[in-house]
């Protein structure tokens, strides 16, 4: 573990979930960590179970209502002061006024960080095709969500599910039958062409589609599903390098997503 510890990172959130899977560390050991990022604050409750009771060491945490919405599996919005969202994908199927919400909603939370009505358009229509695509790969719906949050020139949201993984997902195809672990399954799945559905089906573009444009807008990118994750952050020069690496195990699939305002 780091310390002293300030601020919740993806960092911060393997070296948690590291120590407690060693037994070096519980839940209620931990000093203070501010919650800042949205991403950063899911994916630790993708992967521990935070939500079992309070936690006092989650200092400033102003993401405590998707928290409960998450636990309880209902909608929540915010837009006093800091614009939040959080709806459970299964919903959306259930009546369609509420995706029709969501995108309103999502869209002036955008427009609430300071970006173009053009760049709220974008970000949100990412944002569904991606969750479409990603129950799609997960073979149910139940646990999936999607969740944003804006602040002052940054937006960020985060599109989820408890299914089956990447992995799993695209060994359904009999063309990657023979894929072992999680880190390649992850790579394919952002290369052109690559679905789970086989090349005569007509079916299924794959994710490639919808990385490429979240690419172009995103500052920095995260795809974790199974004991690896996929990370691409843009450098000052522009460029965007990506990297694998193995982590601990997290169920199904993981993808926030940050735009930071120029």
């Amino acid at each position: 573990m780091r310390f002293p510890i300030e601020t919740l990172s993806f960092d911060l959130v393997d070296d948690i979930r590291l120590a407690v899977d060693n037994g070096d560390l519980s839940l209620g050991d931990l000093p203070a960590i501010k919650t800042q990022s949205i991403g950063a604050f899911l994916e630790l409750a993708h992967v521990l179970p935070i939500d079992s009771g309070p936690q006092h060491w989650l200092h400033d945490n102003r993401f405590q209502p998707v928290l409960r919405a998450k636990k309880n599996v209902e909608r929540c919005y915010l837009d006093s002061g800091l614009h939040l969202g959080f709806v459970p994908v299964e919903e959306f199927n259930n009546d369609e006024t509420i995706e029709t919400e969501f995108y309103i909603r999502a869209r002036r939370a955008v427009a609430f960080a300071g970006f173009q009505k053009a760049e709220a358009a974008q970000f949100v229509a990412a944002t569904v095709e991606l969750y479409s695509n990603v129950i799609e790969h997960s073979g149910s719906a139940a646990g999936a969500y999607v969740a944003f949050a804006a602040y002052e020139n940054c937006f960020e949201f985060v599109v989820a599910d408890t299914g089956i993984g990447l992995l799993e997902s695209l060994k359904s195809n009999p063309k990657y039958d023979g894929l072992d672990d999680s880190g390649s399954a992850l790579e394919l799945a952002l290369t052109e062409g690559v679905s789970r559905h086989a090349g005569n089906s007509g079916r299924g573009r794959g994710v490639r589609p919808i990385f490429v444009g979240l690419a172009n807008v995103s500052d920095s990118l995260r795809f974790r599903s199974g004991d690896h994750v996929r990370e691409l952050r843009r450098l000052e020069d522009g460029s965007i390098p990506a990297v694998t690496r193995q982590k601990s195990q997290l169920p199904g699939f993981f993808a926030p997503f940050a735009v930071l305002l120029d």
